[in-house]
Protein backbone atom coordinates (compact mmCIF):
# COMPACT_ATOMS: atom_id res chain seq x y z
CA UNK A 1 0.00 0.00 0.00
CA UNK A 2 2.44 2.61 0.98
CA UNK A 3 4.42 1.71 -2.61
CA UNK A 4 1.52 2.32 -4.86
CA UNK A 5 0.38 5.63 -2.57
CA UNK A 6 4.21 7.37 -2.91
CA UNK A 7 3.86 5.74 -6.62
CA UNK A 8 0.40 7.62 -7.03
CA UNK A 9 2.37 10.72 -5.49
CA UNK A 10 5.13 11.22 -7.90
CA UNK A 11 2.63 10.73 -10.73
CA UNK A 12 0.48 13.41 -9.65
CA UNK A 13 4.23 15.84 -8.93
CA UNK A 14 4.97 14.57 -12.25
CA UNK A 15 2.12 15.59 -14.28
CA UNK A 16 1.76 18.84 -12.35
CA UNK A 17 4.95 19.63 -13.97
CA UNK A 18 4.71 19.53 -17.31
CA UNK A 19 1.32 21.61 -17.46
CA UNK A 20 1.26 25.40 -17.65
CA UNK A 21 -2.08 25.41 -16.34
CA UNK A 22 -2.27 26.30 -12.67
CA UNK A 23 -5.73 24.22 -11.19
CA UNK A 24 -7.03 24.85 -7.96
CA UNK A 25 -9.39 22.68 -5.30
CA UNK A 26 -12.23 24.89 -4.44
CA UNK A 27 -14.13 23.58 -1.09
CA UNK A 28 -17.12 25.49 -0.29
CA UNK A 29 -17.35 25.33 3.82
CA UNK A 30 -19.84 22.71 5.63
CA UNK A 31 -22.37 21.34 3.80
CA UNK A 32 -25.17 18.51 4.52
CA UNK A 33 -26.48 18.32 8.11
CA UNK A 34 -23.26 19.96 9.04
CA UNK A 35 -25.31 23.95 8.12
CA UNK A 36 -22.23 25.91 9.39
CA UNK A 37 -23.66 29.59 11.24
CA UNK A 38 -27.19 30.45 10.38
CA UNK A 39 -27.15 34.12 8.97
CA UNK A 40 -29.27 36.82 8.75
CA UNK A 41 -32.57 36.21 7.15
CA UNK A 42 -32.33 32.41 7.91
CA UNK A 43 -29.24 31.74 5.21
CA UNK A 44 -27.32 29.35 6.34
CA UNK A 45 -23.11 29.22 5.96
CA UNK A 46 -23.36 26.53 3.84
CA UNK A 47 -25.76 27.95 1.10
CA UNK A 48 -23.58 30.84 1.27
CA UNK A 49 -19.75 29.42 0.91
CA UNK A 50 -21.24 27.40 -1.94
CA UNK A 51 -23.08 30.36 -3.61
CA UNK A 52 -19.39 32.20 -3.66
CA UNK A 53 -17.81 29.15 -4.74
CA UNK A 54 -19.51 28.57 -7.93
CA UNK A 55 -19.27 32.36 -8.52
CA UNK A 56 -15.08 32.19 -8.09
CA UNK A 57 -15.09 29.07 -10.03
CA UNK A 58 -16.53 31.34 -12.84
CA UNK A 59 -14.01 33.87 -12.20
CA UNK A 60 -11.05 31.52 -12.14
CA UNK A 61 -11.72 29.77 -15.51
CA UNK A 62 -12.56 32.85 -17.25
CA UNK A 63 -8.70 33.97 -15.98
CA UNK A 64 -7.38 30.13 -17.45
CA UNK A 65 -7.30 28.46 -14.33
CA UNK A 66 -8.75 24.70 -14.18
CA UNK A 67 -10.95 24.42 -11.36
CA UNK A 68 -11.90 21.11 -9.05
CA UNK A 69 -14.47 21.47 -6.53
CA UNK A 70 -14.81 19.63 -3.61
CA UNK A 71 -18.45 19.83 -3.63
CA UNK A 72 -21.26 20.87 -6.34
CA UNK A 73 -24.33 20.49 -4.17
CA UNK A 74 -25.54 20.22 -0.65
CA UNK A 75 -23.73 17.51 0.67
CA UNK A 76 -21.85 16.59 4.04
CA UNK A 77 -18.02 15.63 3.31
CA UNK A 78 -15.59 14.43 5.64
CA UNK A 79 -11.84 16.19 5.66
CA UNK A 80 -10.07 13.59 4.29
CA UNK A 81 -13.05 13.76 1.16
CA UNK A 82 -11.92 17.34 0.91
CA UNK A 83 -8.66 16.66 1.08
CA UNK A 84 -8.57 13.88 -1.66
CA UNK A 85 -10.39 16.28 -3.79
CA UNK A 86 -6.80 18.20 -4.09
CA UNK A 87 -4.53 15.75 -5.34
CA UNK A 88 -4.65 17.17 -8.81
CA UNK A 89 -4.14 20.66 -7.54
CA UNK A 90 -1.68 22.81 -7.03
CA UNK A 91 -3.97 25.18 -4.43
CA UNK A 92 -6.48 23.92 -2.22
CA UNK A 93 -8.80 27.01 -0.82
CA UNK A 94 -11.45 26.12 1.65
CA UNK A 95 -14.05 28.86 1.97
CA UNK A 96 -15.94 30.03 5.31
CA UNK A 97 -17.44 32.92 6.89
CA UNK A 98 -17.44 33.49 10.68
CA UNK A 99 -20.74 34.88 12.69
CA UNK A 100 -19.68 35.93 16.47
CA UNK A 101 -21.84 38.71 17.06
CA UNK A 102 -20.38 42.01 17.79
CA UNK A 103 -17.02 41.71 18.44
CA UNK A 104 -14.40 43.95 16.47
CA UNK A 105 -11.78 41.62 17.64
CA UNK A 106 -13.29 39.10 15.27
CA UNK A 107 -14.26 41.14 12.75
CA UNK A 108 -12.32 41.32 9.27
CA UNK A 109 -11.58 38.68 6.74
CA UNK A 110 -9.10 35.59 8.36
CA UNK A 111 -6.43 33.63 6.42
CA UNK A 112 -5.67 30.20 8.07
CA UNK A 113 -2.77 28.28 7.55
CA UNK A 114 -0.88 25.42 9.34
CA UNK A 115 2.67 25.22 9.96
CA UNK A 116 2.65 21.76 9.61
CA UNK A 117 1.59 21.62 6.16
CA UNK A 118 4.23 20.24 3.73
CA UNK A 119 4.00 22.77 1.43
CA UNK A 120 3.97 25.87 4.23
CA UNK A 121 6.44 28.13 2.83
CA UNK A 122 4.47 28.33 -0.70
CA UNK A 123 1.13 28.48 1.47
CA UNK A 124 3.19 31.46 3.88
CA UNK A 125 3.89 33.23 0.35
CA UNK A 126 0.46 32.81 -1.21
CA UNK A 127 -1.28 33.84 2.07
CA UNK A 128 0.83 36.89 2.63
CA UNK A 129 0.04 38.18 -1.24
CA UNK A 130 -3.62 37.25 -0.93
CA UNK A 131 -4.55 39.33 2.41
CA UNK A 132 -2.50 41.81 0.78
CA UNK A 133 -4.67 41.79 -2.35
CA UNK A 134 -8.12 41.68 -0.43
CA UNK A 135 -6.36 44.10 2.04
CA UNK A 136 -6.53 47.18 -0.58
CA UNK A 137 -10.17 46.69 -1.23
CA UNK A 138 -11.81 49.83 0.11
CA UNK A 139 -14.60 48.61 2.72
CA UNK A 140 -12.96 45.24 3.48
CA UNK A 141 -11.33 44.66 7.10
CA UNK A 142 -8.37 42.28 7.51
CA UNK A 143 -8.05 40.22 10.77
CA UNK A 144 -5.00 38.68 10.11
CA UNK A 145 -3.05 35.64 9.02
CA UNK A 146 -3.33 32.42 11.45
CA UNK A 147 -2.01 29.25 12.44
CA UNK A 148 -4.55 26.42 12.46
CA UNK A 149 -3.49 22.69 12.12
CA UNK A 150 -6.96 21.42 11.18
CA UNK A 151 -7.19 18.62 9.23
CA UNK A 152 -7.46 20.04 5.99
CA UNK A 153 -5.10 22.72 6.22
CA UNK A 154 -1.93 20.04 7.54
CA UNK A 155 -2.25 16.96 5.56
CA UNK A 156 -2.93 18.63 2.05
CA UNK A 157 0.15 18.42 0.03
CA UNK A 158 -0.16 21.55 -1.49
CA UNK A 159 -0.84 24.89 -0.44
CA UNK A 160 -3.81 25.04 1.58
CA UNK A 161 -5.58 27.66 3.05
CA UNK A 162 -8.80 28.10 4.92
CA UNK A 163 -10.49 31.59 4.22
CA UNK A 164 -12.90 33.09 6.39
CA UNK A 165 -14.60 36.01 4.53
CA UNK A 166 -15.63 38.49 7.40
CA UNK A 167 -17.78 38.67 10.63
CA UNK A 168 -21.41 38.29 8.73
CA UNK A 169 -22.98 39.28 12.10
CA UNK A 170 -21.36 42.43 11.51
CA UNK A 171 -24.25 44.42 8.82
CA UNK A 172 -20.89 46.24 6.77
CA UNK A 173 -19.46 43.20 6.31
CA UNK A 174 -22.68 40.96 5.59
CA UNK A 175 -23.58 43.63 3.23
CA UNK A 176 -20.10 43.59 1.52
CA UNK A 177 -19.85 39.92 0.92
CA UNK A 178 -23.17 39.14 -0.36
CA UNK A 179 -23.05 42.06 -3.15
CA UNK A 180 -22.92 41.14 -6.26
CA UNK A 181 -20.85 43.52 -7.23
CA UNK A 182 -18.45 43.31 -4.49
CA UNK A 183 -18.14 39.04 -5.03
CA UNK A 184 -17.50 39.69 -8.36
CA UNK A 185 -14.22 42.17 -6.78
CA UNK A 186 -13.42 39.46 -4.46
CA UNK A 187 -13.01 36.53 -7.24
CA UNK A 188 -11.01 38.21 -9.04
CA UNK A 189 -8.48 39.16 -6.57
CA UNK A 190 -8.34 35.50 -5.09
CA UNK A 191 -8.14 34.36 -8.81
CA UNK A 192 -4.97 36.69 -9.16
CA UNK A 193 -3.41 35.69 -6.94
CA UNK A 194 -3.84 31.82 -8.00
CA UNK A 195 -2.03 33.17 -11.11
CA UNK A 196 0.81 34.99 -9.34
CA UNK A 197 1.60 32.08 -6.51
CA UNK A 198 1.75 29.09 -8.88
CA UNK A 199 3.77 26.79 -6.66
CA UNK A 200 7.40 25.39 -8.55
CA UNK A 201 7.60 21.96 -8.32
CA UNK A 202 10.72 19.49 -8.48
CA UNK A 203 9.97 16.16 -9.41
CA UNK A 204 11.04 14.67 -6.37
CA UNK A 205 9.07 16.71 -3.89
Amino acid sequence: MTVVAVTTSFVYTWQKNLRKQSVIALDAGHGGDDVGAILPGGLSEKELTLSFIWHLKQVCEARGIKVIMTRTQDEEMTPADRTSKALEADFFLSLHFNYYGHDPERSGVECFISNQNPSFSATRKWSDDLMSRLGQLKGLKMNGIKNANSYILKTNQVPAIELNLGNLSEPDEYAFVTSPVKQWILCDEIAKSILENKPKRSFLN
